[in-house]
């Protein structure tokens, strides 16, 4: 039954669910919020899981480690990239305290009765959304990002190989950006979409953005109208995964010859 109305609240609320949670003064809010978020995305058993391990933590029950320090080191390496960077530096500081309690408590509602790192690593996977091969942290072009819980490893990197700047005009058109939709050069998609060094930086929620690994830069628009900026004015090429496969399903799948003016959709009625 708590699943059932976890479920039903995280559907209705969406992302503002844990935020309503905080306003009841619900305890662990966040906690609660994700439990939803994992039934409504097929992870019923992970959320079963938690619940149950939830009630041994609040009975004080805690995972066997001989150094507790252990379990925090071993999630902090695992969000960390590979120029040494948290890869979750976008989320709040209580999401990711959440995230750590939840596999915690994963760990412990699966019944172990003793440490191993192997396992708590794919606890914190599983708190992470983690469901067979898709959610959770991924290697995407070799390097490790959080992924969306309907995202695989393939799909992901699709979507670099297929995107185009009608994928980039509806992404900053639908977010309230330049009316006209914000583009970048046509050999700097070609080269996103052929070049492995390109990856995904997570930014929030489903939203990411771009970044050349062998430049140590992140891919941006080029804006020269922002009133009283200079003309090298930058602003970050981001992209929501989920939005995009969405909208456009054949954005996941591999294509042969990326093109971005093939089935380029008319968004005229948006710029309006």
């Amino acid at each position: 039954m708590r699943l059932n109305y976890l479920s039903d609240f995280v559907q209705g609320w969406g992302d503002e669910a844990a935020n309503v949670f905080l306003q009841m003064e619900l305890e662990n809010a966040v906690m609660q919020s994700a439990l939803g978020s994992y039934v409504n995305n097929g992870n019923i058993e992970t959320a079963r899981q938690i619940l149950i391990g939830m009630d041994k933590v609040s009975a004080g029950e805690k995972i066997p480690a001989d150094n507790p320090k252990d379990l925090k080191t071993i999630f902090a390496e695992l969000i960390t990239g590979s120029d040494n960077n948290d890869i979750l530096q976008f989320m709040r500081a209580e999401d990711k305290q959440a995230i750590f309690k939840l596999a915690t408590a994963h760990y412990l509602g699966r019944g172990l009765t003793t440490y191993d790192e192997d396992e708590f690593v794919d606890s914190i996977q599983a708190a992470m959304g983690a469901n067979g091969d898709k959610g959770g942290i991924r290697l995407v072009n070799n390097e490790p990002v959080l992924l969306p819980q309907d995202y695989n490893v393939e799909m992901a990197e699709n979507v670099l190989s297929n995107l185009a700047n009608f994928h980039l005009r509806y992404m900053t058109i639908t977010s309230g950006g330049d009316p006209a939709g914000n583009t970048i050069d046509r050999g700097l998609i070609l080269d996103i979409n052929k070049n492995p060094d390109y990856v995904l930086k997570y930014y929030g929620g489903t939203e990411y953005f771009i970044y050349d690994n062998a430049r140590k830069k992140a891919v941006s628009y080029p804006r020269t109208d922002q009133p009283g900026s200079r003309p090298d004015y930058l602003e970050k090429v981001v992209i929501d995964l989920n939005l995009l496969k969405t909208n456009f399903p054949a954005i996941v799948s591999e294509r042969d010859d990326p093109n971005e003016d093939n089935d380029a959709p008319d968004f005229s009625g948006m710029m309006k």
